[in-house]
């Protein structure tokens, strides 16, 4: 993954949709995602099906489209930035994990295909290294910039139905096309792996996004320039490397994989389901980083973010309804 991809937009005012929509068209070239014809040429999979799953991408291109296009004019500006946010929160997070090591040393970060992305529901997918042995524990991850509580609910619902029968073709419990960033070379299909929601909401999201265009503007001034923008470009880049909202999308992960060990410990065919081991283990993984870091007013910052709150209510419901069961 690149580390010179820049973002636009004036520093120190409003975000506009046109800096947000420049933002996302840098990020995306930046990010290299899966190839789907490469899988062919690799004898991974036959032209028909990567054709079919073209075609059934193109298909929810097409529906979404509508959807968006059906919206109310006086709700179409309110939703198109919404959106637009979105987009932007999950192509900064993608390039942060990485960079600032916001989910551990030595943790890299894979992109999803359109495929996956839009078929699958997942945006990246994080590659730990378990401790002892050093074998590769994959996650799937999307990012939502959220407000809205009944699809968060949604998402939750799809991922432990994936959890519990990842076999269930109504919920694919795998990522189609895979390039691993850990393992040179390799690439395929990525099946059992555990899926998990994380995201912010939308005050948070514009003020993380305006502190990142605001860092990349102050790098792409002349190196030898005075000593105020030195320090001010060195005070973002401390902000964001121990910005609370990584503390926040940890524990939103901690949380969920929580409830997925009460699940898995009550399920009634356990041996359709995803191993209790796997999720022990990436489970260990992020507790020990949660341990580790050290950031500024995480507290404060979870308890104001709508997203967050929600995110906690809804897996707390969850947890205490499967162990009541």
């Amino acid at each position: 993954m690149s580390e010179k991809m820049e973002f636009s937009g004036e520093r120190g005012s409003v975000l506009s949709n046109e800096s947000l929509t420049k933002l996302i068209e840098q990020g995306s070239k930046d990010i290299e995602r899966p190839d789907m014809d490469k899988f062919v040429a690799e004898d991974l999979y036959s032209q028909s099906k990567v054709n079919a799953d073209k075609q059934a991408l193109q298909q929810e291109k097409l529906r979404i489209r509508a959807k968006i296009q059906a919206r109310p004019p006086h709700l179409r500006e309110v939703t198109d930035r919404l959106d637009l946010l979105s987009s932007a929160l999950e192509i900064i997070v993608f390039r942060l994990i990485e960079l600032y090591n916001w989910m551990g040393d030595g943790t890299m970060v894979a992109a999803a295909s359109p495929y996956d992305d839009i078929i699958n529901g997942v945006d990246a997918i994080i590659e730990f290294t378990e401790e002892k042995g050093g074998k590769r524990i994959a996650l799937a991850v999307d990012v939502a910039m959220q407000n809205d509580p009944q699809r968060i609910l949604k998402k939750l619902e799809t991922n432990i139905q994936k959890l519990l029968n990842p076999t269930n073709p109504r919920f694919p419990c795998v990522v189609e096309y895979f390039e691993s960033q850990r393992n040179e070379g390799e690439r395929g299909r990525l099946e059992n792996i555990i899926h998990v929601v994380i995201g912010a909401d939308q005050q948070h999201t514009q003020q993380f996004i305006a502190l990142c265009i605001a860092l990349e503007e102050l790098k792409r001034l002349p190196e030898n320039d005075d000593p105020d923008t030195k320090r001010e470009r060195e005070q973002r880049a401390a902000a964001i490397t121990k910005h609370p909202l990584q503390v926040v999308f940890l524990e939103q992960i901690r949380i969920q994989l929580r409830l997925y060990q009460v699940l898995l410990a009550k399920a009634e065919n356990p041996a359709l389901a995803i191993p209790l081991a796997e999720v022990n283990a990436v489970y260990q993984i992020i507790e020990g980083i949660l341990k580790e870091k050290k950031v500024t007013k995480e507290e404060e910052y979870m308890k104001e973010d709508h997203c967050f709150a929600q995110i906690a209510d809804m897996v707390a419901r969850l947890q205490a309804g499967a162990e009541a069961a």
